[in-house]
């Protein structure tokens, strides 16, 4: 079986002062604080082999939290998303998941948040992984664009600003309970990084294109800085590494197999892991 477990501590033991980790990855053979929607852990377990291990819910399809492909956290992830502390605090960043999909139809991941006075927001827009998907990575953006609001008073920012659980579950259709299939929801590691001091240099704009690459992979930085790129491979492999010290990058890929790869970033103090894929 694949080994992801060098990857995830590069991207977890970060000593980086601006940036804590908020993250489950299952290693320790416990749940870690996840649960089916009403609290129970029907269906739920940590499979796999030492050094990756994954959070597995087996749904039954009934009309219950045992048969609803939804994973609900209560204690980890609560915060204010916001970002409109003066000093930084409490600014959430983004969500990364890995995530496989061996079921016969295609899974429609969303993220669901109780916000202030109870409020529910769901990702609008689900991340679809097509069945008999083997192990990806998929990323989501909490901010309030993104979001929509199923009930509650007041606005997304302000429910926003003291959330209260984290679910992510399978919907097709814009909704507050995953959907009630027969099938697995399998998930390696949850990552979501925090910031936590006000940084003009805001690495998460950085963009990649083309996207597939073929010859060529241009990644364009913030701001002319001083950076190491990292490729890895789905197996946690390092397949390539570079310096540089402008705004505008090129990484040549044409060697590479085809498939999805991550890139990793670190610069000013901060890391970003983005997905490609080389044609």
């Amino acid at each position: 079986m694949k080994t992801i477990y060098t990857l995830i501590l590069l991207m977890f033991i970060v000593s980086f002062g601006n940036a804590q980790d908020y993250y489950s990855d299952f290693e320790d053979d416990t749940l870690q604080n996840w649960t089916d929607f009403d609290g129970t852990t029907n269906g739920m377990s940590v499979q796999g082999e030492p050094n990756f291990r994954y959070l597995q819910k087996v749904c039954d399809g009934t009309i219950t939290s045992e048969g609803s492909l939804t994973i609900v956290n209560t204690v980890d992830y609560n915060g204010d998303y916001n970002c409109d502390d003066p000093q930084g605090i409490n600014c959430f960043g983004n969500f990364e998941i890995l995530t496989r999909n061996l079921n016969t139809f295609d899974l429609n991941l969303r993220l669901g948040f109780v916000g202030a006075n109870g409020a529910l927001l769901v990702t609008e827009i689900p991340k679809v992984i097509p069945a008999n998907t083997d192990w990806v990575y998929e990323s989501f953006y909490p901010d309030a664009s993104e979001l929509v609001q199923i009930s509650g008073s007041g606005t997304i920012e302000e429910a926003m600003s003291d959330v209260q659980e984290l679910r992510i579950f399978h919907n097709p259709t814009i909704t507050w309970v995953g959907a009630y299939d027969t099938g697995n929801l399998e998930i390696d590691y949850i990552w979501l990084l925090q910031l936590l001091e006000t940084n003009e240099f805001q690495l998460e704009t950085t963009t990649l294109y083309p996207n597939p690459a073929k010859d060529l992979l241009n990644i364009s930085l913030p701001q002319p800085t001083d950076s190491e790129i990292t490729i890895y491979n789905l197996l946690g492999q390092q397949v390539s590494i570079k310096t540089a010290s402008t705004k505008n990058v090129a990484i040549a890929v044409s060697e590479l197999k085809s498939g999805v790869y991550l890139l990793r970033i670190q610069a000013e103090g901060q890391v970003l892991t983005k997905k490609f894929v080389k044609n």
